[in-house]
């Protein structure tokens, strides 16, 4: 299939460039028409085609995360096409249109640009990066029936009630979950601790906040203060100031902003607080943290992972991650193909996830879609850890949330090892 640049003009004032990546979405119409018994096909599906939509923050203060989550995604999607497209369960194989929507990592354009989505027709919005973006469209989707799903989020609300919103799930471990598994190690030591945080002022910066605090409750550790700090803010100089003169023994950076990250940690250091340092998966690789905030500074630095680090020696010669760097090179942006980071690794197994999920599913309907995706349990995708699965059959919990993994920042290897 031959792919183009195509344009759309959004109706609404508030809605975002869109960056197309295939073509245009399709009207209803039945499948397999002949047949008595024949399915009425939702939207965005013919015999030989899906449409498929993402918003992204293609632009702004999440631009690098964005880009590099879609063209995750876009790889794995190319790759299915070269190969001739994807046998669905119901027998019919067809290739997948991709389109990309640009939301700046603003809730209102998110919101225009899925109800574009809805208007255009596409079958699924699928994959998108960014919480608050999601947390907003998240009404949209449920209320038009209008799956959005594997999401680079991790917002509890995005899975916590999925009966009550079944259009929305999300991919990534819930924030909770992450930072949780942070607190109940170091609950685990058992000794008395002291903790500082850097909070993003957002729904993810809540959760990730509230995990942490889950995790440390009735144990010796003890957060002394928290700050905050507004997404898109130049720099939190002040609030590190305040973490600072805590002197906490751990500094936890309940945030996933790759501007602030390491010139917070430069700052901590110039002011003689160098405490262990926890990171966010979000926020956690090393060209876009550790090595340019000086991570050798602080005592110790820690992160959690559900999946292999494309850039670790560890995984040099690991066939996944060679598979991986190999269809990025072929399909990808070249920045994305020099140094990828963790969204490219997730918008990589999402793909893999809607690959799984297309090959169970019967009819060529959103339901069918839906309940093909909530019965995969048990699935390696590639670039998981050992021992990681993927796993969308509860319906309050993310697909891999059961699968987080405290890990140490190794620096006389250059990678992160699993904590005892």
């Amino acid at each position: 299939m031959t792919r183009r640049i195509q344009a759309a003009a959004l109706p609404l004032a508030a809605a975002a460039a869109i960056v197309a990546l295939g073509l245009t979405g399709c009207s209803p119409r039945v499948s397999g028409a002949s047949t008595k018994d024949a399915v009425q096909a939702s939207p965005g599906i013919t015999d030989t085609e899906i449409d498929l939509g993402v918003t992204n923050p293609l632009s702004g203060p999440l631009a690098a995360p964005g880009t590099q989550a879609l063209d995750g995604l876009k790889t794995y999607i190319d790759k299915l096409n070269d190969a001739g497209g994807v046998k669905f369960g119901d027998g019919k194989t067809r290739k997948i249109n991709l389109k990309a929507f640009d939301d700046g990592y603003d809730p209102a354009k998110a919101v225009a640009n899925i109800n574009q989505e809805i208007a255009q027709n596409e079958f699924a919005n699928v994959g998108s990066t960014g919480t608050a973006t999601a947390v907003a469209t998240m009404p949209v989707s449920n209320q038009n029936k209008f799956p959005s799903v594997l999401l680079q989020a991790g917002a509890p609300a995005l899975s916590e009630d999925q009966k009550k919103n079944p259009y929305t799930n999300a991919f990534l471990p819930t924030y909770v979950s992450e930072t949780e598994a942070f607190g109940k190690y170091l609950a685990g030591l058992g000794k008395p601790l002291t903790v500082a945080v850097l909070t993003q002022d957002d729904d993810a910066g809540k959760s990730w906040s509230d995990g942490f605090k889950e995790g440390i409750a009735g144990s010796q550790v003890k957060v002394v203060d928290e700050e905050k700090f507004e997404v898109g803010d130049p720099q939190v100089d002040s609030q590190i100031a305040k973490l600072a003169a805590t002197k906490a023994d751990v500094f936890l950076q309940a945030n996933g902003q790759l501007n602030i990250i390491p010139q917070s940690m430069l700052k901590a250091q110039q002011l003689g607080w160098k405490p262990s340092l926890f990171l966010t998966s979000v926020s956690s690789n090393a060209q876009q943290s550790i090595i340019p905030g000086n991570g050798k500074g602080f005592a110790a630095v820690y992160a959690t992972a559900f999946s292999k680090d494309p850039n670790s020696p560890s995984f040099a010669n690991d066939s996944d991650v060679q598979a991986f760097k190999a269809d990025l090179q072929k399909y990808a942006s070249a920045s994305t193909a020099k140094n990828p980071i963790g969204q490219a690794v997730w918008g990589y197994q999402i793909g893999a996830a809607l690959e799984a999920t297309f090959k169970a599913m019967k009819e060529p309907t959103r339901q069918s879609f839906l309940d093909a995706l909530h019965s995969l349990k048990g699935v390696k995708l590639p670039l998981a850890l050992q021992g990681v699965t993927f796993d969308a059959t509860d319906l309050k919990l993310s697909p891999m949330s059961k699968s987080v993994v405290v890990e140490q920042y190794d620096f006389t290897k250059n990678t992160y090892t699993p904590v005892d």
